[in-house]
């Protein structure tokens, strides 16, 4: 194939990608808040203005020196009302208003008991520019770190909990596996959820072996149909977390759930934000419900997800108890 070629159907499967999202997105959603984080010389986060549909309309907020504990104290206002934050970070080439309008549809789903945050650790937004958006995620750890612990620290008796998906799974690996907990004996983050993880398995067994540990809970959701995560293995020659389907491994303090049987359009990449069947088994990670979950069956050493047991609600409903 010739390189035009190649440009020409790269380009086709990125419209076919957005139209999908835009086919099970675009739909009326919440706006929730908006936390951009900014690595480098001048580590910071800040919330960014509501309304704000694009990354640089954030600037000003990260400009503003004491920018980092007025955001912390602003959602927890915005949040009193919630029994629980949860703290979404998106993938790879994902722009900052598709990364709202995920964080939004996961938040309609979720219900109100959740006070869902989307986190921008800065995604180029880019079909070709994986390395770059590789080089932001790790820029990024630091603010993200330090965003968690400010946050951990004065949200009382909520609960912390995180859903990261794809590359967002190596800002939060990456923090968990330096950040200290600033209340003693209690970890980081409550329920952590990390879907089509684009990490190895060293990565994760360094943020995960520490003591303290940092999380009270990981469930980790893997697709053997995820051909984005295959090109990835094959870009860095080892394989991804998100494909370790086998349970050949076993993991501290880990479910692993198989979602090979999810929604595979998207390259088979995109169900932890495209299939409401697979938020809605989130929603029971993240209200504690008993393991193993009602649609969770057991099979070649994991729990395997049997998505015809999930049943999403009409639009604009929260996800209902699995039967």
């Amino acid at each position: 194939m010739s390189r035009r070629s190649g440009s020409i159907a790269g380009t086709i499967a990125l419209a076919g990608s957005l139209l999908l999202t835009q086919r099970v997105l675009a739909r009326p959603v919440p706006v929730v808040p908006a936390v951009v984080l900014q690595g480098g010389k001048s580590v910071a986060f800040a919330l960014c203005p509501r309304g704000a549909d694009e990354r640089s309309a954030c600037a000003s907020a990260l400009a503003a020196a004491p920018s980092n504990q007025r955001s912390i104290d602003r959602l927890l206002v915005e949040g009193a009302h919630a029994e629980r934050f949860v703290l979404f970070l998106s993938g790879y080439r994902t722009s900052f208003a598709q990364g709202l309008l995920e964080a939004g549809r996961i938040a309609q789903l979720l219900g109100p008991r959740f006070f869902v945050v989307y986190v921008d650790w800065g995604s180029h937004g880019k079909l070709y520019d994986y390395e770059g958006d590789a080089r932001a995620a790790k820029r990024d750890v630091a603010p993200f770190a330090d965003f968690v612990t400010a946050l951990r620290r004065k949200a009382g008796a909520r609960s912390l909990d995180v859903y990261a998906y794809s590359m967002g799974t190596r800002v939060v690996a990456g923090a968990m596996a330096t950040v200290r907990s600033p209340l003693a004996g209690e970890p980081v983050i409550d329920q952590a959820v990390l879907a089509a993880p684009d990490l190895t398995l060293n990565d994760y067994r360094v943020a995960i072996t520490r003591q303290p540990i940092p999380f009270r809970h990981v469930t980790m959701y893997a697709s053997r149909a995820d051909r984005a995560l295959l090109l990835s293995s094959i870009i860095h020659l080892h394989h991804r977390l998100g494909q370790m389907t086998g349970g050949r491994i076993a993991l501290q303090h880990t479910d692993v759930v198989d979602a090979s049987a999810a929604d595979r359009s998207t390259v088979g990449h995109g169900y932890p934000v495209h299939d409401a069947r697979v938020i809605c088994d989130v929603a029971a990670v993240f209200l504690d419900r008993v393991i193993p979950h009602p649609a969770w069956l057991r099979s070649r050493g994991v729990w395997t997800l049997d998505v015809e047991r999930v049943h999403p609600p009409s639009d604009g409903l929260p996800c209902r108890e699995t039967t």
